[in-house]
């Protein structure tokens, strides 16, 4: 008994017919009976009923069957993971989480792979204060400058200011930039992380003396971006978002001017990592990638050591 006879019963048995499977499988009918004829010898047992030139699965076949599809399955699993130990020895992953992702940061990580191709980057949304979220990464990408456990060094990938989000119906949108203390009777929509606290914006509009009214909140970018797009709510954007934000048509995206930018908030993005980067040659080449497309940038970076 070998591999080819199961592969061959397999199919005879799904079709019950020899002129079907000589079809799929581009094998002489006469091959086909001959092979299981000698499958049955082996056996001691028919597999198959034969009436008026039909074959039927009998009790014996119906239970070979599923013996078969199970060897054959072991079969392709063990082809399926050789395949996948194979890729991991010449594809390098390298993971990264935030809440910082825009299309500048986007292009560099794409730059990247061009050059590597063998490298994978897997990337995704989470809280960046939640440390049991994030722990196993490579990388954060974050928006703010706050300490994060067991990432020690940090440099910053863009400086950028936030954006604000008016539907076209607002007297507001007319204006060619925002004072915070103007939007005190907006609706707005926020985001939240994990433990429902509000994205810091919130806290600038407190800081300017009011309490926003949010019709909505969420911890999910897209989710954001869709309800915005039905133009009822304003929002904070960094400015990096703009482009994708500028897609919908029923809002109007207006900067926040410059004396309450500096005095209330910035959108700076940061990266960040720990000393565990440099035990691999792939994230230790991105990184130093991603410093020198910084040093050559028009904006520049700063790195910066946190202990």
């Amino acid at each position: 008994m070998d591999l080819q006879q199961l592969v061959y019963f397999e199919c005879i048995a799904k079709y019950e017919n020899f002129s079907k499977a000589s079809q799929i499988l581009y094998v002489s009918q006469p091959s086909l009976s001959a092979s299981v004829l000698r499958l049955e010898e082996e056996l001691g047992a028919p597999l198959f009923d034969r009436k008026k030139g039909r074959i039927y699965l009998n009790s014996y076949g119906r239970y070979f069957l599923g013996v078969t599809q199970k060897i054959l399955g072991l079969v392709d699993e063990s082809k399926n993971s050789v395949w996948q130990e194979s890729q991991t020895e010449t594809k390098t992953r390298i993971s990264i989480a935030g809440n910082g992702f825009n299309n500048t940061i986007s292009d560099l990580i794409w730059k990247f792979q061009q050059r590597n191709p063998s490298v994978i980057i897997h990337s995704q949304f989470v809280n960046p204060l939640s440390p049991i979220e994030f722990s196993e990464n490579d990388f954060i990408i974050n928006r703010t400058h706050d300490t994060i456990p067991s990432y020690f060094h940090h440099m910053v990938l863009q400086r950028g200011e936030y954006h604000v989000v008016i539907p076209k119906t607002s007297p507001l949108s007319l204006q060619s930039c925002i004072r915070i203390q103007d939007l005190e009777h907006e609706n707005f929509c926020f985001m939240t992380d994990d433990n429902k606290n509000y994205e810091p914006p919130h806290k600038y509009c407190l800081d300017a003396g009011f309490i926003p009214q949010c019709s909505f909140s969420t911890n999910d970018s897209f989710a954001k971006f869709r309800y915005l797009s039905k133009g009822t709510a304003a929002a904070f954007i960094p400015a990096g978002a703009v482009e994708m934000y500028s897609l919908i048509p029923d809002i109007v995206i207006l900067p926040i001017c410059k004396e309450d930018q500096k005095k209330y908030l910035m959108a700076h993005y940061h990266l960040y990592w720990s000393d565990a980067i440099y035990e691999l040659p792939a994230t230790t080449a991105f990184l130093e990638f991603i410093k020198n497309s910084i040093a050559s940038s028009e904006e520049g970076g700063e790195i910066d050591i946190i202990r």
